[in-house]
């Protein structure tokens, strides 16, 4: 029976993405041009050229509120989509019928209202539990990981999303946690390295192309991550085999 470990959500997650990458990264790409486009509609365009600094952005819109609700706008509709889609495409490669950028786009816009409420629900939860001297919030991180990815391919309700993630993910959220925190550890160092490969782009003005390269290469890498732990853990907790799921 499949155990879910780090090593093996990496190394799976590693090889998922090698055969996908250029049809992730390009999701990922649309999505945080998307981002930027919405922000910069909003006022904020000087967050995403960086030609101001966040606190002359703060200042200029006359408080951190207006700047957090426009960043709370433009990035989670946006996120949640690009996560789910390619999270979508994820589970269908590891199920032996890779989906092409079309069918993950049309799954996620058919998924859409779900998708936002969801995505929604577990950032407000996980916001007001980190206020909480902060093990709240990571319970619930933990908790409602996979709510996304069981939206996209189980096609639940928002609630019903939320609890079906917490039952996929019981007895294993220590293990989760340690993920989440090595995740992090290294998304920071892809951000990096990719950030130095790319600062000619910065140099010459294309502040905007550097971030979509960065932010789609980021947002493939955490979706498929996702992916695997969801796809692992339905076959430890459901039984499922590699396969099962390849007509979803």
């Amino acid at each position: 029976m499949p155990t879910l470990s780090i090593g093996a959500v990496l190394s799976q997650s590693v090889t998922v993405l090698k055969a996908n990458f250029l049809a992730f990264f390009l999701i990922g790409a649309l999505m945080s041009a998307l981002s930027d486009v919405t922000l910069m509609m909003l006022g904020m365009g000087a967050l995403v050229d960086g030609k101001a600094t966040p606190q002359q952005v703060i200042t200029n819109a006359g408080g951190a509120l207006p700047v957090l609700g426009a960043i709370l706008v433009s990035t989670l509709p946006f996120y949640a989509f690009g996560l789910g889609t390619i999270s979508y495409g994820a589970v269908r490669y590891m199920h032996g019928n890779p989906a092409t950028v079309g069918e993950c786009l049309m799954r996620g816009a058919r998924s859409l209202p779900s998708l936002l409420l969801v995505a929604l629900l577990s950032w407000i939860g996980v916001t007001i539990g980190m206020a909480f001297f902060v093990i709240p919030g990571a319970i619930l991180l933990t908790l409602w990981y996979l709510a996304i990815q069981v939206v996209m391919v189980e096609g639940l309700g928002i609630f019903s999303s939320l609890n079906r993630s917490a039952a996929l993910t019981k007895g294993q959220r220590f293990t989760l946690f340690g993920l989440l925190v090595i995740l992090l550890g290294i998304s920071l160092l892809i951000g990096l390295i990719v950030s130095v490969a790319i600062f000619p782009l910065s140099l010459i003005g294309l502040d905007m192309v550097a971030n979509m390269v960065i932010s789609g290469i980021l947002m493939a890498f955490t979706a498929v991550v996702a992916a695997v732990v969801y796809t692992i853990l339905r076959e430890e907790k459901d039984g499922l085999r590699r396969g099962d799921l390849a007509n979803v």
